[in-house]
């Protein structure tokens, strides 16, 4: 028996540009009051629970960032995490759903990174000298965590 994930890649969320070079997120063509971060959605999925992960970037070349935003089904900004270091280019690759609470992929040369989606959040504590930023406050809640692999 063949096991179905939750987690299906979807192509309902856009990017347009308007006149204030500022890009507005669109969902299924409509505008949507919410602002992420990015010039390019790479990949969206949407989750188990009706909500939305997108993977977008800034299309720069040489200071590529990749970011990762959790929206809910009522499309309000749940949790953001970004992944970039200055100076050093990244190109999405190799997306892998896991599971129904994770998906692995590449960024970095020879580094493989995996997003856990978490239905509650948790306090995380973090390391503000990573490549991993995150959006929210040190002492708020995360529903998001990304954690390097090993290669």
């Amino acid at each position: 028996m063949l096991f179905e994930f939750l987690i299906q890649e979807i192509e309902k969320f856009n990017l347009k540009e308007n006149i204030k070079e500022n890009y507005q997120l669109e969902f299924e063509e409509k505008r949507v009051s919410l602002t992420i971060s990015g010039v390019i959605i790479e990949k969206q999925y949407k989750l188990e629970d009706g909500s939305f992960l997108l993977f977008s970037t800034d299309n720069c070349a040489f200071e590529e960032q990749l970011h990762l935003t959790l929206i809910s089904h009522d499309l309000k900004c749940i949790d953001k995490i970004d992944l970039g270091l200055e100076y050093v280019s990244g190109t999405l690759d190799n997306i892998q759903v896991i599971n129904n609470h994770s998906i692995e992929f590449d960024f970095f040369p020879n580094t493989r990174y995996q997003i856990f989606i978490k239905n509650s959040g948790r306090h995380l504590f973090t390391n503000p000298l990573s490549e991993v930023h995150y959006s929210k406050p040190i002492l708020s809640k995360k529903y998001l965590k990304i954690a390097k692999l090993a290669c």
